[in-house]
């Protein structure tokens, strides 16, 4: 066996911007309107938050605020600026006639930012022709806390993207983000997904709710040559809905490196509870989905009513990529995880046949423990089943 004996990984150590402010040190949005019957838009919150960057105080959508950006371009969050509201009653949202914009909030692509608060209000994404939610790409320093996002967009899109997905145009180059911390969330619809975690180094997604995901409602997927490394997950709840769109099946939580000839490091998962709705026949999607060579710890999860298996460990993909000094090959074959003491109850409720219906499914997985798994329902093929390429994995 490979197995090593490395001591358990623990979620990483990061440091955040601070979050004391005086409760009445607010920029409130409302100030910056140019008259008593105007209504505020991106122009008032791009104002507000630049104060915010220059005073320190938080730009603020009071409850009963709707912030609607009509037509116009992403507000771009600045460095040392804060956005809070007083919860679901504070409001930002789009209306688009003539195009599908990119998103509601950014950061400047191009440039590295620092210490961004985000706290406690609400993104609709119902409005007409809105894509993303909130796109971010270099930070340093990164609280998004009690965000409520719901509303089905009309483009296959996603809800927060951390140096990963940028503009449409895809001519901006990611910039490593770090010290980023996700919690007491609550994403409803996600989309293509709730959060895609690309160039980042150091977040914690803790303590979040996710509803009606039919894909990817957390991925760490690094794109090109980046490198995503001390991802922890931990906590969070997800309600599935496989038949929900068509989409890719690559389960509610991914770590994936096929997208191109990426590395990723040190992923830490652990008690969360993944729950499936109602499967058609064939449906195969996993609750987590391990792809590429990936240094992972996956423990104490309850994943309930999977469409497919449970967890699947690895791919078969194989593909020729000119990242780094040389040619080299990408392949989604997972070496040297930990599985352990997760749960998976009434697996394959999508009714599939060999691997696709085991609890879990070591698809090309190598030198992987797979230990003190609990397993139990009437659908699956097998509690573990490895394929072909499945080598020098310890189970127990």
């Amino acid at each position: 066996m490979i197995i090593s004996r490395r001591g358990l990984l623990t979620a990483p150590s990061i440091l955040l911007p601070a979050l004391a402010r005086a409760e009445n040190d607010k920029v409130n949005v409302n100030s910056f309107l140019r008259d008593a019957a105007s209504k505020p838009g991106g122009r008032e919150l791009q104002m507000a938050l630049e104060a915010s960057a220059k005073t320190g105080n938080s730009a603020y959508i009071p409850a009963g605020c709707v912030v609607v950006l009509r037509d116009e371009q992403s507000v771009v969050l600045p460095t040392g600026s804060s956005l809070v509201g007083d919860g679901a009653r504070s409001v930002l949202t789009g209306v688009y006639t003539h195009k599908v914009t990119n998103c509601l909030l950014r950061t400047n692509w191009r440039n590295p930012v620092r210490n961004l608060v985000l706290r406690n209000f609400a993104i609709d994404r119902s409005g007409t022709g809105i894509e993303h939610g909130i796109l971010l790409n270099g930070v340093d320093g990164l609280v998004v806390d009690r965000l409520s996002v719901s509303g089905v967009a009309t483009a296959v899109s996603g809800i927060l993207a951390v140096s990963s997905v940028l503009n449409a145009t895809g001519n901006v180059s990611r910039l490593i983000s770090r010290n980023i911390l996700i919690s007491n969330c609550y994403f409803n619809d996600c989309g293509n997904f709730g959060i895609q975690l690309g160039a980042v180094d150091g977040a914690i997604v803790r303590d979040c709710q996710f509803l009606r995901a039919y894909r990817e409602a957390v991925g760490v997927e690094p794109e090109a040559c980046d490198v995503a490394s001390s991802i922890s997950i931990l906590r969070n709840r997800f309600s599935c809905l496989p038949d929900l769109r068509q989409g890719s099946e690559t389960g509610v939580i991914v770590v994936t490196m096929t997208s191109g000839a990426a590395a990723i490091r040190k992923v830490y998962i652990a008690e969360n509870t993944i729950e499936f709705g109602a499967t058609s026949q064939g449906r195969v999607m996993p609750g987590i989905g391990l792809y590429g060579h990936i240094d992972a710890l996956i423990e104490k999860n309850v994943i309930r009513n999977a469409a497919g298996p449970g967890i699947q460990l690895g791919n078969l993909f194989e593909q020729s990529s000119s990242c780094g000094p040389s040619a080299s090959l990408v392949s989604g074959r997972l070496i040297g995880a930990r599985v352990v003491d997760n749960q998976i109850d009434s697996p394959n409720m999508g009714r599939n046949v060999g691997g696709d219906g085991a609890a879990i499914y070591a698809r090309g997985a190598q030198g992987t423990l797979i230990a003190r798994n609990h397993v139990t329902g009437r659908l699956h093929t097998s509690d573990l089943v490895q394929d072909s390429g499945a080598k020098n994995n310890a189970l127990h």
